[in-house]
């Protein structure tokens, strides 16, 4: 069985949606799979200032004021992960496995004469581990 969860609607911090999903005879979660949700004004408020310092800085001095910037291309479907759970006791579960695919904000540019364009664009960049072994204490 699946239970959908959704952050509450018009909030703009970076929250999670998606689906538990739970065995049905034990009760016990099976899995947890997720995406972000409003990543773009979080990557616009923290990410791209610095985004747009480290090209300024490579920039020769006479073409900064020239430099300009688009909007950030971000794909949301391409952030989240999902977790696998396992059951260790009668009333214990572990999380065996995991991956997340967090946002990694990268640039295409365009150098003309006279002019320095920036396109940031968010690439997911993939954690990913599982537990290879239970040693009890």
């Amino acid at each position: 069985m699946g239970l959908g969860f959704e952050p509450k609607s018009g909030r703009e911090l970076v929250d999670v949606k998606g689906v538990l999903w739970v065995d049905t005879v034990t009760g016990g979660p099976e899995e947890l799979e997720f995406q972000y949700t409003s990543l773009r004004p979080f990557l616009r408020q923290h990410l791209l200032p610095l985004l747009r310092q480290q090209e300024l800085s490579r920039l020769p001095e006479g073409l900064r004021y020239r430099a300009s910037s688009g909007r950030i291309e971000i794909d949301e479907s391409l952030f989240g992960g999902e977790l696998q759970f396992e059951r260790i006791a009668h009333d214990r579960w572990l999380i065996r496995e995991w991956t997340i695919r967090r946002p990694r904000l990268g640039r295409f540019t365009l150098t003309e004469p006279g002019r320095h364009t920036v396109w940031p664009r968010a690439f997911p960049l993939t954690v990913s581990g599982e537990v290879l072994a239970i040693i009890p204490p």
